[in-house]
């Protein structure tokens, strides 16, 4: 198979294949393994690039970055490279380099909104970017506004990003939660739509009818799955951005992001401790596992909803300790009990469920300590 051909299939994967959930992407890859023979077995089709050099396939993950080790990074500034965040972040860079709009959808907590940040520091300074955080209560006039406060007007009625900036871009966050009008359309998503058609929008200060052509503009977003105040956004709209689907990352991928963050921190302590870093990891997740399984919700537990976030939250508390202060095994698990009740148990509102979580805490306890 041509070396075209490959970039082909590569360009399919990442087009019709990236919009897909995670069961689907194995339908997708048994698709692609019917027309490229040349796919490793292992894996899906989804772990492996085309590699310049060897003008072939190759493995995501040997462009990983090695794992930390310093402990002087605070808990937010933390970015653990995984497949997932390698790829997602290649893909979205080469998209706003040839000047795509883009929009990331996936379940809270998969590290969207971390990515893109990532992504907005290491822009080349001649491009400006702004953030816009989407609520409930966005209006297009506020929109307007906003974006309208990051231009200069160059001519009459042409708008150039400030400070002579070659392009604007633009990373709006929860992207489809406007509140719907009285006729189901959401205003501010609206007005990004005609500015991605038309280019232009109107001014709502001129007493006539005058236009603002608002130039070198892209569109960044992200968004989580319609349901909980989240709507759906209208296929007009959809249709004007390269969406990427963020899968849930694989407990493999877990498991790594969080046992990294816990020998960062534990990594000068006494041995016994630094044993557990991987025990506290490979506990946590099945910990989650189990509530998400067993913890549903309801409409009188319309918040046990559970994510990743969650995980994170056990793993800051954690991250506040010092060394002075713990010696021994002991201590360590009994803090990493008190920060899953403090983050899971209290969430809890009947005498069953905290019975049941207790139950399957001690069974954690049992199984890894």
């Amino acid at each position: 198979m041509s070396y075209i051909e490959k970039y082909f299939i590569f360009a399919m994967i990442w087009s019709v294949g990236a919009t897909v959930d995670e069961f689907s992407r194995r339908e997708i890859d048994n698709v692609m393994r019917d027309t490229d023979a040349q796919f490793p077995n292992q894996d899906t089709v989804y772990e492996y690039y085309i590699n310049p050099q060897k003008k072939n396939w190759d493995e995501w993950s040997g462009r990983m970055a090695s794992s930390l080790k310093s402990s002087n990074k605070q808990f937010h500034e933390i970015m653990v490279d995984t497949v997932d965040t390698v790829r997602n972040r290649t893909i979205v860079q080469q998209l706003l380099d040839h000047n795509r709009q883009v929009l990331l959808v996936g379940h809270s907590g998969v590290g969207k909104t971390v990515l893109v940040e990532g992504i907005l520091k290491g822009l080349d300074p001649l491009f400006n970017s702004f953030v816009i955080n989407f609520s409930a209560g966005s209006t297009s006039e506020g929109l307007q506004a906003m974006i309208e406060s990051q231009y200069d007007r160059r001519a009459k009625n042409k708008f150039k990003p400030k400070n002579s900036k070659v392009k604007a871009i633009c990373f709006i966050d929860d992207l489809n939660m406007p509140r719907p009008d009285t006729y189901g359309f959401q205003p501010p998503l609206e007005l990004i739509r005609m500015h991605l058609d038309y280019a232009f929008w109107y001014s709502r200060t001129s007493t006539q009818v005058a236009k603002h052509y608002i130039c070198d503009l892209q569109i960044l977003s992200s968004m989580g799955k319609p349901g909980g105040g989240r709507s759906e956004i209208s296929p007009r709209l959809l249709s004007q951005f390269h969406l990427i689907n963020y899968t849930i990352p694989s407990e493999t991928n877990m498991k790594r992001i969080f046992q990294t963050i816990v020998e960062m921190k534990l990594g000068s302590f006494y041995e016994e401790i630094r044993t557990q870093c991987e025990p506290l990891a490979v506990a946590t997740i099945a910990l989650f596992n189990q509530l998400t399984e067993n913890f549903l919700p309801t409409p009188a537990k319309s918040h046990y909803v559970f994510n990743m976030r969650d995980i994170s939250k056990v793993f800051q508390g954690m991250y506040m300790i010092e060394k002075d202060s713990y010696e021994s095994k002991e201590q360590i698990v009994r803090l990493w009990c008190h920060e899953a009740l403090r983050v899971f148990y209290d969430r809890l509102i009947s005498v069953d469920d905290q019975k049941l979580f207790k139950t399957l805490l001690e069974e954690q306890l049992g199984l890894h300590f």
